[in-house]
């Protein structure tokens, strides 16, 4: 298994659950937790999400051009592989045009 991303998670975040779609559209994305025991439900409320990606507890830290916080526990990675194959640019537009905000 490749290493966890970490860019763009606070000090008292954990990964919840991830949706990769980066052969897809060169994104993953996910919710974020302060509560770790909240994992399980995490991974069942992406079931309901993630229609065309592979759903799993992290998204990879390979690739990552940007990373893009949404709402108060979201957060996507744009990547540079897969068919979009994101540069900064293009990745910061998309983060904008999602209401995000680019976060180191």
């Amino acid at each position: 298994m490749s290493p966890a991303a970490t860019s763009g998670l606070k000090a008292d975040e954990t990964w919840g659950a991830s949706c990769d779609t980066i052969t897809v559209d060169s994104e993953c994305g996910g919710f974020l937790l302060r509560d770790p025991s909240k994992k399980a439900k995490a991974a069942e409320v992406m079931t309901h999400f993630c229609k065309k990606g592979t759903i799993a507890t992290t998204c990879p830290a390979s690739g990552i051009v940007a990373a893009c916080r949404s709402g108060a526990d979201g957060i996507n990675y744009y990547c540079s592989s897969g068919p979009e194959a994101y540069d900064a640019a293009a990745a910061k537009a998309a983060c904008a045009k999602s209401r995000g905000h680019i976060v180191d």
